[in-house]
C-alpha cells in the first residue's frame, strides 16, 4: 500500500471508532475509498447562513433531546415519518448551516439519500419547504429560552 493512501485510510479507521451512527461510519469508509481513488480536493469552506451569535443548528439537532422533541412534533404536524424528517433537515439544510462547500460526491450521497426514501429530490424539496417553516415555528419560543440561558 502506497504511503500516502496508508495514512489517509488510519485516519478515516481512527474516525470510524469515533461515529456513533452506522451512516457517519459508512461516511468515514466512503471517504477513505474515495480519498485513495481520488486525489483529495483542496479544502474551501462556505460562509455558514446561521447566526454566528446563537447557533440554532446546534441547539436543534436531531441529537440533541430539545431538537429531537421538535423535529418529532414538526414531522407529525406534516405528517411524514420521523426517518424521513430527519434525513431531509440532514441532508437539505445541516449542510447549509455549516461550512460544507459543494462536491460531485456529497451531491450523489444526497441523490441516493432521496432515492432511498422515494422522492425525487424536486419532492424532497416540496416536502422541505413545508416541514422548514414549522420547524421555525416550533423552536422560535426555545430559542429564546436557551438564549436567556446563556
Amino acid at each position: 500500500m502506497h504511503d500516502k493512501h496508508h495514512g489517509r485510510i488510519e485516519a478515516a479507521r481512527r474516525a470510524v471508532s469515533k461515529a456513533n451512527f452506522e451512516t457517519d461510519k459508512a461516511m468515514m469508509y466512503a471517504a477513505a475509498y474515495f480519498a485513495v481513488k481520488d486525489e483529495v480536493p483542496i479544502t474551501a469552506l462556505t460562509q455558514p447562513l446561521n447566526n454566528p451569535n446563537f447557533p440554532y443548528w446546534i441547539a436543534f439537532d436531531k441529537h440533541t433531546d430539545i431538537g429531537k422533541e421538535v423535529f418529532i412534533e414538526a414531522y407529525s404536524k406534516i405528517n411524514i415519518l420521523p426517518y424521513n424528517g430527519m434525513h431531509l433537515a440532514f441532508f437539505l439544510e445541516g449542510a447549509i448551516c455549516n461550512d460544507i462547500t459543494t462536491s460531485p460526491y456529497w451531491q450523489l450521497a444526497k441523490d441516493w439519500q432521496m432515492q432511498k426514501m422515494g422522492y425525487t429530490y424536486s419532492q424532497a424539496n416540496i416536502i422541505w419547504d413545508q416541514l422548514k417553516p414549522v420547524i421555525i415555528e416550533l423552536t422560535n419560543n426555545k430559542a429564546e429560552e436557551l438564549k436567556k440561558q446563556n
